[in-house]
């Protein structure tokens, strides 16, 4: 397979013989187990091998179960190139801009074009129906701050989850 030839190829952070896996803290994992085990065919286990290059089990945040790979893709396995967990969520534009024109402050989010960011707004997106408590926040967030302030606000959250880890 393709995908896991490339994976092969880079350079893990964590070997699961010596740290092994945290256990599988997700409910649902059984039924829509394409990300969970060892695919048929001969394939791989996706969840072992984003462990293995991030060093943190990214399909336990809520919202990154199908996004895991596509993260590796855009970011890579290596974030110390962002010294604290703040300037990579800045970099993912996902905090809001202060702006001060005259005597009026203007916030909002920053006008950028990065992929990495619209995968977190995307799976902040999906927690709308989901029971965790990153769900609940994103609810509770677009009663107080409409549609695209919910969305921002748990991006955020899992970005920091994710980078902290």
């Amino acid at each position: 397979m393709e995908i896991a030839q490339l994976l092969n190829e880079i350079e893990p952070k964590v070997d699961p013989e010596e740290k092994p896996l945290p256990p599988d803290g997700k409910k649902r994992r059984t039924r829509n187990s394409r990300n969970a085990g060892v695919r048929q065919g001969g394939g791989f286990a996706m969840r072992t091998e984003l462990y293995r290059r991030f060093g943190v089990d990214v399909l336990q945040i809520p919202g990154l179960e199908q996004s895991g790979l596509s993260l590796l893709t855009e970011l890579g396995p290596d974030l110390s190139r962002f010294p604290t967990v703040g300037q990579f969520v800045s970099w993912l534009a996902l905090c809001p801009d202060n702006d001060k024109s005259g005597n009026r402050w203007w916030r909002g989010s920053r006008d950028v074009n990065n992929r990495a960011g619209q995968i977190f707004r995307q799976c902040a997106h999906s927690l709308h129906r989901n029971q965790s408590q990153l769900g609940v926040y994103l609810r509770r967030m677009k009663s107080r701050l409409g549609p695209q302030g919910a969305t921002i606000a748990p991006a955020r959250k899992i970005a920091t989850i994710f980078g902290s880890g």
